[in-house]
Order: C-alpha cells, then structure tokens, then sequence
C-alpha cells in the first residue's frame, strides 16, 4: 500500500493556512492519519504564531506544529473543544468549516472572544451552503454547537451574492473624509463584515457619509479627535491612526495588543510610521493616542507628515496606511506596493484612478 502525505501551499495567507488545517483533516481524514499532511508558506507567515491552531486542532486528536511548515497527523474526532479566542477567530472559523463534516455533533467554546463578527460571518457563510450552526453569545465566552454529520450544498453563484470588501473600502472612505469626496458600491448595508464598523469611526470624527440604496458617498468635512474600539476589527488600526493624524484633536484607538501577530507587528509597525511622519503621538498599555491636526491647520503651520519613503514591512494594511497617510502630501510613499496582492490586486490602480495628484497639497 503506498502512503501519501498530502501538501499544499497557502502562499502567504495565514487565514487560509488557520483553515485549510482542520478542513484537510476532516476531507482526507485517512491520508492525514496515515502519511499526514504538509502546509506551506512563504513571506512573513514563516514567521507567525500558530499555538492557537495546533491547540485546537489536538483537542479533536490532531497533532499539528506551531509553526509554518505545519505537518499535520493523527485521526480527527468530534467532541468538545477549549478555545482562548484571545488570539484571533480564524482557527475557531477553520474548525466551524470542518467539523460539521465528522460523523458526530461537536461544541466549540471559545473564552475570552475577540473578531466576533468574522465567527458571525462564517456562521453566514455555513447556511449559504446548507450547514446548520448554533452560536450562544455571553460577551465573555461563545457556545458553538455543530450538529453532523452534514453536507455542504452546492448553489448557483448567481444565487449566493457577494459582499464587497470592506476592509478595502474603508482606506477610499477614509481618504474622501480628508479630503475629496467617494462614493463606495457594492457594500453590503448590513455586513457582518468587522470593518463595516469604520462608519461607526467617520461618524465619530464627524466626517459627512450617507447611504443610499447601497451606495456609501464620504465627502470632506471637518474632522475631529474620536475614541474607538478596534478590539473586534484590528484590521481598522493601521488605516485608522493614519486617519487620526489629520483629525483635530486627540484620538484614541484602543485594540494595539491584537496587532503583534499579523502580516508584521503592526502596532510596532504604526508607530514607527507615526514616527517617522513627526506626529505626536504615544502607547498607553493597549491604547494608541494620537495628536491630530486638521488638513487646513496642518497646511498653515506647515507640519504636514514628514516626506520620504515608509518601510511597510510586507504587510499590505500598512501600505494603505501609508498611502492614506501621503495622499494630501508631494512624497509620503511607501517603500512597496507588493503586499496589496495579498488581499486586492487592483488596490493600487483603483486608488490612482481616483486619486488627482494636482489635488495634492
């Protein structure tokens, strides 16, 4: 008999790798018992922390590394699992995909949650597909029920409908606050997408938005110091604090210990952007407070950000950071537009089609 160990690449997408791991163990549960399985990467997922993953894969009898490569083995098996949600919502949203295909019920409990929206999200996903969860929410801790065996239902694609990006999205919406005007469709008004919270944000600052029959418009308005929460959405942070520096006032962007294992460390990563741009600003515990200044008062005392190339440490949310942070100034660029492929490809391209660098300051 010959025994295969079964490998993929997931490039340099750590939710694909969080994912693919319980999912491979559950499609080919005989060839990862057997000869197991290799998942690779590249860039700077070699480099991630994946204790979450291997925690709750060995609690439905997987063994897994915590490490990239991850090299998988054992035999899955429902039943119960223990999951600190400190560290993410990706590996919760890996198991939620894999276990409804085992042959008995499982419980996901997840303790201390953070990303909620993106386990709702897949809740979402699960149903357009025919597969049944259940989620109790306390706040503190989340009750996953999964009943199984079950299967996924293949549909039309024209019956599923997309929902836009709205992590992307909210870099345009951001950017028309300051200064220009953007109008965003394809968005779905009621998204359990985290990031749609950014309105939540441009409302704070008192930025000018409205929808209408699924058209998002932002225009320039005078924008104001805000306090938010990015603890459920830390993809916000990086655009955000860019966002903050040309909002009058001080901000404070709660959420900074959740940003350490991502593309970079991104709460090292903002800050040395801030830095770097002379923006006033300083880290209180897992608080980000920044000194904004309005656009019309940074361009009468001339403490618009600092020129120069910014180092984006391959990680695509800090290059559109950056471009956010340079789109009033002659030469805040950052030092590679790479890393957009990771999420949008035509990031750059859409952004140039919308952005006039006559309009520049």
């Amino acid at each position: 008999m010959t025994v295969r160990t079964l490998h993929i690449d997931v490039g340099e997408s750590g939710f694909l790798a969080r994912v693919a791991a319980p999912v491979l163990a559950a499609v080919f549960e005989k060839d990862v018992e057997d000869g197991g399985a290799v998942i690779e990467g590249r860039g700077t997922l070699t480099a991630r922390p994946m204790s979450q993953l291997r925690d709750a894969l060995s609690a439905v009898g997987v063994d897994c590394t915590d490490r990239m490569p991850l090299r998988l083995g054992g035999r899955i098996r429902p039943g119960t699992v223990e999951i600190d949600g400190a560290g993410g919502s990706q590996a919760v949203s890996g198991l939620m995909f894999a276990l409804p295909l085992l042959d008995a019920p499982s419980e996901i409990i997840v303790d201390n949650p953070v990303s909620i929206p993106y386990i709702y999200l897949t809740k979402e996903v699960l149903e357009k597909y025919g597969v049944d969860v259940a989620i109790i929410n306390d706040n503190k801790r989340l009750k996953i029920f999964i009943p199984a065996p079950q299967e996924y239902v293949r549909k039309p694609e024209e019956a599923m409908g997309h929902d836009g990006d709205w992590s992307a999205a909210a870099v345009f919406m951001c950017a028309a606050a300051v200064c220009g005007r953007c109008s965003v469709c394809g968005l779905q008004p009621d998204s359990l997408q985290a990031d749609r919270s950014v309105l939540e944000a441009l409302r704070k600052a008192g930025a000018l938005f409205r929808e209408k029959e699924g058209v998002f418009t932002v225009a320039r308005s005078p924008l104001h110091g805000f306090d938010f929460d990015c603890t459920q959405c830390p993809d916000l942070m990086p655009v955000l604090a860019a966002f903050a520096v040309y909002c009058e006032g001080v901000s404070r962007l709660n959420g900074m210990g959740r940003l350490s294992g991502k593309e970079s460390d991104r709460a090292a990563a903002i800050e040395k952007m801030l830095a770097k741009a002379r923006i006033s600003h300083k880290r209180e515990g897992d608080v980000l407070v920044v000194e904004g200044m309005s656009l019309a008062h940074r361009l009468l005392e001339g403490r618009m950000p600092a020129d120069g190339v910014y180092e984006s440490l391959a990680d695509h949310r800090m290059v559109m950071a950056e471009m956010l942070l340079g789109l009033p100034c002659h030469a805040v660029v950052p030092e590679e537009y790479a890393p957009l492929s990771k999420s949008m490809p035509c990031f750059r391209k859409l952004w140039d089609s919308v952005v006039l660098t006559e309009n520049r300051f």
